[in-house]
């Protein structure tokens, strides 16, 4: 049900708690905030948070965590902990969150009033994350509190994305991408995209970059993370930006088809040779040096006899 007649109630109990600026003079108040930046963490996030439903609120409270870094993280055992009607959920032992990917921690029973602050702390009880100070939701509707984009340090109030990227377009805005110059590549000659085996060949377009070789593609039906077959990026290596920037120029917000590497299939997640336009983006990278060989999965990938894969080291 609403939350809307628990207002007077919180309001009192607020102002007694010494929070009488918490709660703000028109009826739902900022609908945006700010809190820690979250980005270029390496921890796990607190990213959108569904408070007040709309109808019977009953079993349809929610929590979505996303994981900003380039690494799988286990999450068994974190909890997620409330500060104005005080609960804690503990997150199942062995649970992992992908790199760059979501986790939505559903709420039993009806926890959250009308305003609340979520933290999000590990198993050894070291609070990793925190919502911004009193968030206060009265709307009794599909939004929610969420940061826009992913991991970022800004709150938006509006329309909630359970499971999927909050803002795919601020990733990079088209017009940016557009006016920023062409990086220094290795001027190689226009690839023909095509798929080659027996494994899942996929269009779609790049709606988010977690890093020079990771990329997440979105069909009509679904979304996929895509690891670049033969590839391996350090974020300290030297030429890390300058292989990012061939990603993000030629990769987001484009088109693309992604060619799954018949040997390493693994999952949902993919690892394959990914054409943006007609731009072989395994081969600009390997051959540009901006990225390195993971001579690992030259003895398995399909890719490894490619003549690209051979002259950057696979034998």
């Amino acid at each position: 049900m609403s939350k809307t007649g628990l207002a007077v109630t919180l309001v009192v109990g607020l102002i007694g708690a010494g929070l009488v600026g918490a709660i703000p003079a028109s009826a739902q108040g900022n609908e945006e905030q700010v809190s820690q930046p979250g980005g270029s963490g390496t921890n796990v996030l607190i990213n959108e948070v569904e408070m007040n439903p709309r109808g019977r609120d009953t079993g349809r409270e929610w929590v979505e965590l996303y994981n900003p870094t380039s690494s799988d993280i286990n999450i068994g055992n974190f909890a997620i902990q409330t500060q104005v009607r005080p609960f804690t959920i503990t997150i199942p032992a062995g649970t992992v969150i992908g790199a760059g990917q979501f986790y939505v921690v559903k709420v039993e029973g009806e926890r959250f009033s009308i305003v609340e602050t979520l933290a999000l702390v590990d198993s050894a009880g070291r609070t990793l994350d925190t919502t911004p100070s009193s968030l206060l939701d009265r709307r009794d509707d599909a939004r929610t509190w969420q940061r826009i984009p992913d991991g970022s340090s800004t709150w938006r109030f509006t329309a909630g994305t359970q499971g999927e990227p909050n803002d795919p377009a601020t990733y990079q805005k088209d017009a940016e991408r557009a006016s920023e110059p062409a990086p220094a590549t290795s001027n190689l000659a226009p690839a023909s995209p095509r798929c080659l085996g027996s494994a899942l060949c996929i269009e779609g377009k790049v709606i988010k970059m977690v890093d020079t070789d990771t990329i997440y593609v979105q069909t009509d039906k679904d979304t996929y993370k895509v690891d670049l077959s033969l590839t391996k990026v350090s974020r300290n290596d030297r030429n890390y930006e300058s292989g990012s920037k061939i990603t993000r120029y030629n990769c987001l917000g484009s088109s693309v088809l992604v060619d799954q590497d018949d040997g390493q299939i693994k999952g949902r997640n993919i690892v394959g040779v990914v054409y943006c336009g007609s731009h072989n983006l395994n081969q600009e990278l390997l051959d540009s040096g901006f990225v390195g060989l993971d001579y690992r999965q030259c003895f398995v990938s399909e890719f490894a006899s490619q003549d690209w894969a051979v002259r950057n080291g696979c034998k």
